[in-house]
């Protein structure tokens, strides 16, 4: 198995789902996204099939557990799709974790999967009869040390149709190098890569919560900022930084 990314609890299925990248699975010879279930957490048993075009990567999983929302108990899993266009940020969902629909494009062309999460339906300023779901991406500019760009996509139709929001402007990621054995990646020394990808956290009244890192303040290699949404992810924040350490403190190896 590779790169293992989430596992849920669906309320109304009363059921727990887990999904990975699989080689050879769901007919691919390459890597598919194959589930599990357990109703106790504990023995599990191989699943469905949620997507099996043979190239994805970093899928991220979540589940609709309001139940006042239209769409309780939808099961979403976001992920690059890199058999079609080089990485189409892309999507899957399912009411049933056996039947997934889709996949459904939010990018024609490669933009890094971050996470998917949502903000339930029936908090003080949701939109419409359903969840809202947010799926967290980054646009990394050709890679290297070139800008990012932070975006969240929105869907208020459990899945079916999505919004583009910038979050916030183009910055410089952290890091000291290329990395030896791949330039398209960056890198803190002596070996940590990491290309700035943040988290998205959501809260009570539509408050949206994001955090990553960038090129740090007065010269510094790296800190970590956060940015947040008070009205559903329609309009964002300027990021603040949060560490207090000294800035260029930290010196490359």
């Amino acid at each position: 198995m590779h790169n293992p990314r989430r596992a849920v609890y669906n309320a109304k299925l009363n059921e727990f789902f887990a999904g990975d990248l699989t080689y050879g699975s769901c007919g691919s010879s390459g890597l598919g996204i194959e589930l599990w279930t357990s109703t106790d957490g504990q023995s599990w048993t191989a699943g469905a099939c949620a997507h099996g075009r043979g190239s994805d990567d970093r899928e991220s999983f979540w589940v609709d557990n309001e139940p006042t929302s239209g769409t309780y108990g939808r099961m979403y899993i976001s992920f690059n799709d890199f058999a079609y266009n080089n990485g189409a940020l892309s999507l899957v969902y399912s009411d049933d974790g056996k039947t997934w629909n889709g996949p459904v494009r939010l990018t024609s062309s490669f933009v890094r999967d971050v996470q998917i999460t949502g903000t339930p339906a029936g908090t003080t300023r949701y939109e419409g009869s359903n969840s809202t779901v947010f799926v967290a991406a980054m646009n990394e500019g050709g890679g290297g040390n070139a800008q990012r760009q932070n975006l969240i996509f929105k869907s208020l139709d459990g899945g079916k149709t999505w919004t583009s929001i910038t979050i916030d402007e183009p910055f410089s990621p952290p890091g000291d190098a290329f990395c030896a054995s791949n330039s398209y990646f960056y890198q803190v020394n002596p070996i940590w890569r990491h290309m700035g990808w943040g988290g998205p956290a959501v809260g009570p009244d539509g408050v949206v919560h994001y955090d990553y890192a960038g090129a740090g303040t007065n010269g510094d290699h790296g800190d970590i900022f956060y940015t947040r949404s008070t009205n559903n992810g329609k309009t964002w924040s300027k990021p603040k930084k949060l560490n207090t350490d000294k800035d260029a403190q930290y010196k490359t190896q």
